[in-house]
């Protein structure tokens, strides 16, 4: 069976590559995460690509009773656990191919799905949001003025592979897609990074 490009790319070369000076990506998503976790307090939360658990540690436990954090990476599942320990009462880890197995993902109140939604396509996404049925989605897409999705740096040729899987992502397409679900697109905000690149925070709102 052929390995997933997210199954071979090691997390060290993952953080390593995010967090460079010249990237900060990583940290860009922390904040984001934290953000978003304020904006929708929720009991119930599913987030899509959780990867290790960058920016678990804002969640509320107060408040959130059901985390779940869903990846077809194991490793990285099983980084977060570890990570936030803490957490342990609430998170819950699920190995799941989104784009096939959308079917497997449980409901939850709120997806969060950051730099997700380039990696499966709208149709896909599109499923998964109906499988879980949120009342609130909010994601983060990356868009760029240059040529060249994986920015420069010693870490780049681990993630060559992920150009197999890469969709054209824009604002006004996710936003179409969302709205032929009964999504209704509210909220909007530009991060700008280095290397001619800049996340958008996109959110949306159930239509009842």
């Amino acid at each position: 069976m052929q390995i997933h490009p997210w199954q071979s790319i090691q997390l060290s070369d993952y953080e390593a590559h995010m967090s460079m000076d010249d990237i900060r990506q990583l940290q860009t998503l922390n904040d984001s995460m934290r953000e978003q976790l304020q904006c929708y307090r929720t009991e119930t939360i599913i987030i899509l690509g959780v990867c290790a658990g960058n920016g678990l540690e804002h969640v509320d436990t107060s408040i959130t009773r059901i985390l779940y954090g869903v990846d077809i990476n194991t490793d990285y599942l099983q980084m977060a656990s570890l990570r936030h320990h803490g957490l342990s009462d609430i998170f819950v880890p699920l190995a799941c191919n989104v784009a096939q197995e959308a079917e497997k993902l449980p409901h939850a109140q709120l997806v969060i799905a950051n730099l997700f939604v380039e990696y499966i396509g709208y149709e896909a996404f599109k499923h998964a949001v109906t499988c879980i049925d949120p009342s609130y989605v909010s994601l983060i897409i990356q868009q760029q003025t240059g040529d060249v999705f994986v920015s420069t740096s010693p870490y780049q040729d681990a993630f060559s592979h992920l150009q197999e899987i890469l969709h054209p992502i824009t604002e006004e397409g996710i936003i179409s897609a969302l709205k032929a679900i009964d999504y209704c697109y509210c909220f909007r905000k530009q991060m700008d990074l280095p290397n001619h690149k800049y996340f958008v925070r996109l959110d949306f709102k159930r239509l009842d």
